[in-house]
C-alpha cells in the first residue's frame, strides 16, 4: 500500500477575463494528514513567500 503524504498545490487560476490571477501565485493549498497518517484531515492555505498559514479548514468527514 502506498503511504499517504501531505500534498502541496499552487493556486493557478484564470479570472473571468481569461487572464491568470497573478496574486494567487503566492498562495498554496496543502492537504494535511491526520495524526496516524491514514487519511487527510483538512487543508491549509499558505502564503508561500513567508510560509504563513492564512487559513486551516478541517474536513467535515475527516478520517480519524
Amino acid at each position: 500500500m502506498d503511504q499517504l503524504e501531505d500534498v502541496h498545490a499552487q493556486l493557478d487560476l484564470l479570472g473571468s477575463d481569461g487572464r491568470e490571477v497573478e496574486q494567487l501565485l503566492d498562495y498554496d493549498i496543502v492537504l494535511r494528514l491526520n495524526d496516524d497518517e491514514t487519511g487527510y484531515a483538512g487543508f491549509e492555505i499558505i502564503y508561500y513567500p513567508t510560509e504563513e498559514i492564512v487559513h486551516y479548514e478541517e474536513f467535515k468527514n475527516a478520517v480519524d
